[in-house]
């Protein structure tokens, strides 16, 4: 996917940022998620001195090319949420993304989905539509990532390659109903505006006891082939791009046809046979 003969450099100008995005599609789309590895990116160009400004750049980078219809939409994971010792306050508990999704997170307007661990987060007119009242799940149907499936949302993975896995993939595991993977009630405490939220939540988690070893490159390998996944070659590393709708009808064809598709081999491991 990359080119070798491309000279890749730390220093990326915003209008190659720009260029690489539109060759991508993203002003072609009305929703578009970023996923994004910064320090394996490069730094993008911009002005002003003062702490946000680059990440300010890259927002208004997506927003030139989507114009004022357009909603950006970033996971907010909170992963060290792990128990009852550590509660998940919904206004003020950092993202545990990248830097990128905790700027978009305290931006002005921006709407944060309610999970303790697998929030999203939207900044413009669909927001309410991806972020509001969705799902007590991480990965089922009405979640933010089932609604960005049904929304047709252009995926654009700066700096972080798809063989590294995609929220996609897991909804893909949940319609599927992969037999490594079952739903756990959360233990965490969640707030929202000073009061606790009764409600349990859940995430679809793996068997910690099976002997899993996560391998996407059959997945990655189909959607090359069937050209489905688009590459542009930018700073240290690139950028990807690809649809929510696209990852996750591939990925349910691929577990249909073998359910251990996305592991390097069938467990030997198998609690959920007891």
């Amino acid at each position: 996917m990359s080119d070798s003969s491309s000279v890749m450099t730390r220093a990326v100008k915003k209008s190659d940022f720009v260029r690489a995005l539109k060759s991508l599609g993203v002003a072609d789309h009305k929703v578009v998620v970023i996923i994004s590895d910064l320090a394996a990116f490069g730094d993008l160009e911009h002005s002003g001195g003062e702490k946000d400004a680059m990440f300010r750049t890259y927002v208004e980078c997506f927003q030139e090319l989507m114009g004022v219809n357009g909603t950006l939409v970033v996971p907010t994971f909170t992963y060290e949420r792990t128990g009852p010792d550590s509660p998940y306050i919904h206004e003020t508990t950092p993202s545990e993304t990248g830097v990128l999704t905790e700027y978009l997170r305290n931006k002005a307007g921006s709407l944060r989905s309610m999970h303790p661990v697998f929030s999203f987060t939207a900044v413009g007119k669909d927001k309410e539509a991806i972020c509001a009242n969705v799902s007590r799940n991480s990965y089922a149907w009405n979640t933010p990532t089932h609604r960005l499936v049904e929304a047709d949302a252009l995926v654009i993975s700066i700096g972080r390659s798809p063989h590294r896995g995609s929220f996609f993939i897991h909804l893909g595991e949940a319609f599927v109903g992969v037999p490594y993977r079952y739903t756990k009630e959360l233990a965490i405490p969640v707030f929202s505006e000073g009061q606790v939220i009764p409600q349990p939540f859940y995430h679809y988690v793996k068997y910690a006891e099976a002997d899993i070893a996560w391998d996407t490159n059959r997945l990655i390998e189909r959607l090359e082939s069937r050209h489905l996944l688009r590459y542009e070659p930018l700073g240290l590393s690139g950028i990807w791009g690809y649809k929510a709708k696209d990852v996750f009808q591939t990925t349910v064809s691929l577990l249909m046809r073998n359910i251990y598709g996305l592991l390097a081999q069938p467990p030997t491991k198998t609690p959920w046979r007891k």
